[in-house]
């Protein structure tokens, strides 16, 4: 019984593992996203200084989940 329950816990921990990876990855992509339409706002209306264009981040695929 000892040792169902140490895989048990064992599949929690790297289960909870792979969820934070993806929430650190979702959170970066959210500040890209952010920075990406902040910039597509002062283009559009003329605010920026200096302002520099930058382009969308391509789509990361790894093999592991559709895209959509």
């Amino acid at each position: 019984m000892n040792a169902t329950v140490e895989q048990a816990h064992e599949a929690l921990v790297r289960e909870r593992e792979e969820l934070l990876k993806e929430h650190e990855e979702y959170r970066k992509m959210r500040e890209e996203m952010a920075a990406y339409y902040a910039n597509m706002w002062q283009v559009a209306t003329g605010s920026g200084v200096g302002f520099t264009i930058v382009t969308a981040p391509a789509a990361q695929h790894d093999g592991n989940r559709d895209c959509i």
